[in-house]
């Protein structure tokens, strides 16, 4: 076909040419970030120690044990409201009120027992007691019906926690955290050992960080040695918003004319964008 289209004289063709263009920049573009790619990975080992150094709260590691303690109890079904509804009457707006309220007054007073309970379990757990032992009790008192998860979390980094759970890295080995409230639920933390994670071990990741840093720090030097200049008299004037309509199949940023007969734009699929003339590259 390629043969063909140039016995037909193709490749003579202004369309030919101006695609050829566009082709050949999006190749050197592709070459040029695989060369930035190369220079951001080639890291020298002087760099890595120098940010293990200057991050070392990055690669402190923690063994932890965790209370979970559910914010609610699991309630029973209400079989009285069972029978209720099967006489299928429609209850008046003052028993729906009064019900509302004794819904309201039951939650409270649930989780105000379930809040207490995590604080006697904080205190239970700082003289000593086991955490496997307390996290069933929390269970079973909540009416949970699954399996009480584990309570051990080993090799935490800082990052491992969301940032309201962060106090518990300040813990000494032994030491237990406060009652943590967080999404409505209670936590509670024992701080077991803390460890650092050694260069050799944390080296792929120091790579990883540095090679991202450095594209980035290359690919914002290259962006901002240029200015964009949109020519409207190709694109069209800008769109509400700043941003130029792509040229259409019409040519000069304008769609073509639908032939008669074809659905309003409402009730066609999309087709998908093209990317001759496209201001990318």
């Amino acid at each position: 076909m390629s043969n063909q289209a140039k016995k037909e004289g193709m490749d003579k063709t202004d369309q030919y040419r101006e695609t050829l263009k566009f082709v050949q920049m999006q190749v050197l573009a592709q070459e040029l970030q695989k060369k930035l790619q190369t220079e951001a990975q080639n890291i020298p080992d002087a760099d890595m120690q120098k940010y293990y150094d200057e991050h070392k709260a990055d690669f402190e590691q923690y063994n932890l044990e965790r209370l979970f303690v559910p914010r609610v109890k699991q309630n029973e079904p209400d079989l009285k409201d069972e029978n209720d509804k099967d006489k299928n009457e429609k209850p008046t707006e003052d028993q729906i009120k009064a019900k509302q309220a004794a819904d309201k007054a039951k939650s409270d007073a649930n989780e105000q027992a379930m809040t207490k309970l995590a604080d006697d379990l904080r205190a239970r757990a700082a003289a000593g007691e086991d955490f496997t032992k307390l996290q069933k009790e929390a269970f079973e008192a909540a009416g949970m019906k699954i399996e009480s998860p584990s309570v051990s979390l080993a090799n935490v980094r800082r990052t491992g926690l969301s940032p309201s759970h962060a106090a518990v890295f300040d813990l000494k080995p032994g030491e237990v955290s406060q009652v943590i409230s967080d999404n409505g639920n209670h936590y509670i933390y024992k701080l077991k050992s803390e460890s650092e994670v050694p260069l050799d071990q944390a080296k792929n990741e120091i790579h990883g960080r540095l090679q991202s840093e450095r594209m980035r720090e290359m690919m914002d030097k290259l962006n901002s040695s240029f200015k964009v200049e949109t020519n409207e008299a190709y694109f069209g004037p800008a769109a509400p918003g700043g941003m130029p309509p792509r040229p259409g199949p019409g040519g000069m940023g304008r769609p073509a004319s639908p032939p008669p007969g074809t659905p309003p734009p409402s009730s066609q699929s999309q087709a998908p964008p093209s990317t001759q003339g496209s201001d990318k590259h």
